[in-house]
């Protein structure tokens, strides 16, 4: 039997945990949930692109549970699954390093995953920010901030692939300095953005999450555009 130690040690290499402890909540948190998982379908012999795509589910009908106000606790509900997809899509990098099984296409998979919940994760704030106020503007203000959100992910994966990551540092973690770190922690899709938006769904006050996030998300969209225009 697999023990959680063994699959720590061997899933979390000191590179990728210096590069990954600054998120904290996903880090602190997520991860170590994630192991008691991993080894259930290690046992059964999932493979990692599996696990991407089972993981799927969760975000999807999370969202889909954010939009039928009829059920009790719909948007709760709909949190914890968001959080579920978090779960699994530490599973998936679990696998694929323990059994040493890591490919492009399951980077590729495991990528579209994480899109997915995120864009999931604000189109569901404004739906349940309308439900709460019966303003229609927080529908497009959560679909604002899901587009702006992923335009500045694909901007910034755009300019890794296109630089190499040795000659930018987006996408190394550890050299952040405090501001960036702060920002990450609270853009995160896998840290501190799922607490806010558990908290934003209980106390219900969905509307306010769906306000601070778009005016981040587009402040962040532009700081991205004009890093990368100022590099040029």
């Amino acid at each position: 039997m697999i023990s959680v130690s063994e699959l720590r040690d061997k899933s979390m290499t000191l590179e990728k945990k210096r590069n990954a402890k600054n998120d904290i909540f996903a880090f602190y948190v997520g991860r170590p949930i994630s192991y008691y998982f991993t080894i259930p379908f290690l046992c059964l012999g999932v493979r990692p692109n599996t696990v991407s795509f089972l993981s799927l589910f969760p975000a999807l009908v999370g969202a889909l549970l954010c939009f039928m106000q009829s059920i009790p606790y719909h948007a709760v509900i709909g949190c914890f699954l968001f959080f579920l997809w978090n779960i699994m899509d530490g599973v998936d990098g679990n696998i694929a390093r323990y059994t040493g099984n890591t490919s492009k296409t399951g980077a590729l998979w495991d990528a579209a995953s994480g899109y997915v919940a995120m864009v999931c994760m604000y189109v569901s704030a404004g739906i349940v920010g309308f439900q709460e106020t019966g303003n229609y503007l927080y529908i497009t203000m959560g679909d604002a901030s899901a587009v702006s959100a992923l335009l500045a992910r694909l901007l910034m994966h755009k300019r890794i692939n296109l630089c190499g990551s040795e000659e930018t540092d987006l996408n190394q973690k550890e050299h952040y300095g405090i501001l960036r770190i702060v920002a990450m922690n609270i853009v995160s899709y896998a840290g501190l953005l799922q607490v806010f938006l558990f908290l934003a769904a209980v106390f219900h006050t969905m509307w306010l999450f769906t306000v601070l996030y778009c005016v981040i998300n587009a402040m962040i969209l532009v700081l991205t555009m004009y890093t990368l225009l100022r590099a040029e």
